[in-house]
């Protein structure tokens, strides 16, 4: 991936705006907007979106992003961008371009929709820097489990590949979201639980079968696990591998990570002021 221009750049208005319409696909058409989008994930099970710039486009790219999930992460890119250009000043360029993949798991309760994906450095077209992120969008109302209990390592490796594939493709390729995540393998969704008679492995009140001590323990658990991930499901998890220098670390935040929190993700470290709750990884 090239730097292109390292001009300091921060999005206009009109670039930042994402249009709620009609979103163009690989042939030159328009395929349908957010609304459609939402109808497709609530439809189906979980499918991939993609948000973010490619250095074979001009303008921002979308593609099956549901607008209740597009609208905050657009602007926790945008801002963030803003911030860290602020903040870390004439290292922006040079720290953004070798910023590490970050992975993030995002809380059904924080927009309606569930989510799992990954971000990495890029540019447009004009080397203009913005993230490019793929993620595995879950239906409203269902979810993916906890990262703390299933890290999806698998299908986040296979993300961030697809992401790096994306950056290097062919100058001037037609822009084709579905084809970029075609293949890809979604991570499993979590049973829809309504209610606390929803408890895996529990029936409408009382453990069931089997030896009492055993399925008591085994009843106890999955409220345990279901009681965790409910407390989660307003928060984000950010965590990344690191690279080189850059050690591994973790962060969690009440929805999507503040703008200040953007400037400490370019240059590969959890933001410093760690909340309760949150830690780094250790080394």
């Amino acid at each position: 991936m090239s730097g292109g221009a390292l001009n300091d750049w921060a999005p206009s208005a009109a670039e930042s705006r994402i249009d709620k319409g009609q979103r163009e696909d690989a042939a030159g058409r328009a395929e349908a907007g957010p609304a459609a989008a939402t109808a497709a994930v609530e439809d189906a099970g979980a499918l991939f979106a993609l948000y973010g710039k490619l250095p074979q486009r001009r303008d921002f790219v979308t593609h099956a992003m549901p607008q209740a999930l597009l609208a905050p992460f657009e602007t926790f890119l945008s801002a963030g961008m803003g911030q860290a250009r602020q903040d870390l000043g004439e290292a922006f360029p040079e720290d953004y371009l070798v910023m590490p993949a970050w992975r993030f798991w995002i809380g059904p309760a924080c927009f309606g929709h569930a989510a799992l994906g990954a971000l990495v450095p890029s540019v447009d077209g004009v080397g203009r820097h913005f993230p490019l992120a793929i993620l595995a969008v879950a239906p409203e109302g269902r979810g993916f489990e906890h990262p703390m209990v299933d890290p999806a390592e698998q299908v986040l490796q296979a993300i961030e590949a697809r992401l790096m594939a994306a950056l290097g493709a062919e100058t001037g390729a037609p822009f084709d979201g579905a084809a970029i995540a075609a293949g890809l393998e979604p991570p499993a969704l979590l049973p829809a639980v309504v209610g606390t008679g929803g408890l895996p492995g529990a029936g409408p009140g009382e453990p069931s079968g089997g030896d009492g001590a055993v399925a008591l323990e085994a009843f106890l658990q999955g409220a345990r696990l279901e009681d965790h991930r409910r407390l989660a499901a307003g928060l984000s998890y950010f965590w990344t591998a690191g690279h080189g220098g850059v050690r591994p670390a973790l962060f969690v935040r009440t929805g999507l990570p503040a703008s200040a929190d953007f400037a400490a993700m370019v240059a590969g470290v959890a933001p410093q002021e760690l909340r309760p709750g949150e830690a780094e990884l250790p080394s």
